[in-house]
């Protein structure tokens, strides 16, 4: 079974304040991610970054918001998403 390409809004909508793994990503002529195949998820950092490790065709977003005084993750979450 394939996992199902959706949109950043209905990832984020589905999974909030989720550390989210997306393979197959589709991007906007900006070079914006719009959608993508969830591949894990979680709301642990660490936890997403280990299991980038073991998918390294795969990019990590946040669907939630950071605070300004919060670690950056190497990504900053995406730009354009509703959260």
């Amino acid at each position: 079974m394939t996992t199902p390409v959706e949109s950043l809004d209905e990832i984020t909508l589905r999974l909030p304040g989720e550390w989210v793994l997306l393979e197959s990503c589709r991007f906007a002529e900006n070079g914006v991610i719009t959608h993508g195949c969830v591949v894990f998820s979680s709301a642990d950092r660490e936890a997403a970054y280990r299991e980038l490790h073991h998918r390294p065709n795969s990019v990590v977003i946040f669907t939630g918001s950071l605070s300004p005084d919060e670690d950056r993750p190497f990504l900053d979450p995406v730009v354009g998403c509703t959260t």
